[in-house]
């Protein structure tokens, strides 16, 4: 499973709605690497002010033993 994650936050982002948004869901997992790569095409493609450096994709078990912000 992995994640799209935002980088500064680490909130784990959702899908896209209906108006195009993509808004931090931490329920939103994809099953491979292609469909959250796909997943973060259709956000570029639909946000007005998307950064590339802004978004990135890790694993699961990655994303939670190294990268998520603990309080």
């Amino acid at each position: 499973m992995y994640y799209i994650y935002e980088k500064s936050s680490t909130y784990i982002i959702g899908k896209p709605n209906a108006n195009g948004i993509a808004k931090p869901d931490h329920r939103c997992s994809y099953k491979t690497m292609a469909a959250a790569k796909a997943a973060l095409t259709r956000i570029a493609k639909v946000e007005p002010d998307y950064d590339p450096t802004r978004y990135a994709i890790a694993e699961t078990g990655v994303f939670h033993d190294l990268i998520e912000k603990t309080v």
